[in-house]
């Protein structure tokens, strides 16, 4: 196995590109589900016929849809029920958000807390877009949510290859390089393999692309970015960001009109909120 960072990035290049670096598959289910929304004779039924072929995903949608988060004042019986309270795109956002627990799951125990730390933070992260994007105009909460999980998938692939090569080839520091060079462009090439949609395939390419600017209003990457460095206050590298006012991606965010402390105020006020995400995220 390569030594050095840069052999390395070079291998897992070639290999992503030749597509024998081992990438994340989306599971069956989803395409299953996309399918059914695209086809005009198709419906609630049949998503929900689809669904229920795994009896704890079904049980974990009613359970959402049944949840404050969902504002639920009358409690659903039938998952047909709750596909049609969340609606066809919410249910696709949502299974697919759960699904990726599975995904983050792997029988490597050298690999166990590093894959275990990365889920819980893309799920902070996913939680906080959640709540970002409920406040702003032209962005789904529960896309917004996917988009939030999605933003770290390119590391997986890489602690795949480490781990399958020699564990002592590899130390922490080179490992961190490589993530740190390669994941989001993987990222961005897993989320285009899964054909989730052009609104999310920028997530993992911007997330600490502080200068980052388009034009017209904030778009799924700016929500992720700013609901990313949200996720690190408190911790040390909080430090290496810029002042939120001097970001593109917080300036196009109604967040913006209400104050640089806007952000950790809602985080605040809406802990229970976010604790609740990412407890139905967990399962």
């Amino acid at each position: 196995m390569p030594q050095n960072v840069t052999e390395i990035v070079a291998e897992l290049e070639r290999n992503a590109d030749a597509k024998k670096l081992e990438l994340p598959s989306l599971p069956d289910i989803i395409t299953l589900i996309q399918e059914a929304i695209d086809d005009p004779n198709k419906g609630v039924n049949h998503v929900a016929r689809i669904i229920q072929l795994d009896p704890t995903l079904s049980a974990r949608l009613l359970t959402i849809a049944n949840s404050p988060l969902y504002r639920a004042n009358l409690q659903l019986q039938s998952l047909n029920q709750a596909i049609q309270r969340l609606g066809l795109g919410v249910t696709r956002n949502i299974v697919t958000s759960l699904i990726l627990h599975n995904i983050f799951s792997v029988s490597s125990a050298r690999l166990h807390n590093k894959i275990k730390a990365l889920w819980q933070h893309s799920c902070r992260v996913a939680a906080i877009s959640r709540v970002i994007a409920s406040l702003t105009p032209g962005i789904q909460p529960d896309r917004a949510m996917l988009a939030g999980l999605l933003h770290d998938i390119g590391v997986l692939p890489i602690l795949i290859y480490a781990d399958q090569a020699n564990t002592d080839a590899v130390n922490p520091e080179v490992l961190d390089e490589v993530i740190k060079q390669l994941s989001k462009n993987l990222g961005r090439k897993i989320i285009e393999q899964w054909q989730l949609g052009n609104d999310i395939c920028e997530v993992p390419t911007a997330i600490d692309d502080w200068q980052r600017d388009h034009e017209g209003d904030a778009d799924y990457a700016d929500v992720v970015q700013i609901a990313h460095i949200h996720s690190q206050f408190g911790e040390n590298k909080a430090d290496e960001v810029p002042a939120l006012s001097q970001l593109p991606a917080f300036n196009k965010l109604s967040l913006a009109k209400m104050g640089p402390h806007a952000g950790l105020e809602l985080i605040e006020q809406a802990s229970d909120e976010i604790n609740a995400t990412i407890r139905l995220l967990n399962g």
